[in-house]
């Protein structure tokens, strides 16, 4: 990755192709992909980070959420960085934002629940389409304090790109705030809950799925 401070995820040919591509077609594997593309240049697995990704089931009639989740692995342990959830635009709901964060931020407060007073910065991103929401979570009031109005990838990259190198140095040590991991007996999780949670939480799928 460049270290060039002009450098954008737009620089990169295919993703710029990508996400064009997004806005003409709507096509949700195309969303995926452009997210998974843009995270994996700004956290990289050889800086300790890991992306997975789950899929949560459509409930009521409502279409499913997909989500790419990151942690941050050190000293042995894994340390909960962002949660990303995406789904294509839908020309007929005019809840879907609303709906979206409501979903999110149950999701959040419940994997999250246990998470250690002290411990790094956990952030959200509502993605619909090509636009998107960043959130950061409060764990003592069980909510998420909104950053942003709607970024389009486009036309907002640098922004976008400025706020992910904010999350990626809030867990390397280099934006002055460390990650604090909590060793469970298992010896191989940090902040993070267990990486499968069941359970429904105020109509919100909490047990989703690898995909």
């Amino acid at each position: 990755m460049s270290n060039n401070g002009n450098f954008q995820y737009t620089c990169v040919p295919a993703i710029k192709w990508v996400i064009r591509n997004l806005h003409n077609d709507n096509v949700e594997a195309d969303g995926l992909a452009t997210w998974n593309a843009i995270l994996n240049l700004r956290f990289p697995s050889t800086q300790g980070f890991l992306i997975r990704p789950y899929m949560h089931c459509a409930l009521r009639g409502y279409p499913g959420w997909f989500e790419l989740q990151i942690s941050h692995l050190k000293d042995g342990l894994q340390n909960p960085v962002l949660v990303l959830y995406y789904q294509r635009a839908d020309r007929q709901d005019d809840d879907q934002w609303e709906t979206g964060q409501r979903e999110l931020q149950l999701y959040l407060a419940f994997r999250y629940r246990n998470l250690a007073d002290n411990a790094a910065p956990i952030y959200g991103i509502l993605a619909i389409g090509a636009k998107l929401k960043i959130f950061q979570y409060d764990n003592p009031s069980r909510s998420i304090e909104h950053f942003v109005p709607p970024w389009d990838l486009e036309r907002h990259d640098e922004q976008v790109w400025n706020m992910l190198r904010k999350i990626s140095r809030n867990h390397t040590g280099g934006g002055g705030c460390e990650a604090r991991g909590v060793k469970t007996e298992s010896g191989r999780q940090g902040n993070d809950g267990s990486q499968n949670v069941s359970g429904t939480l105020a109509g919100v799928d909490a047990g989703s799925q690898r995909l």
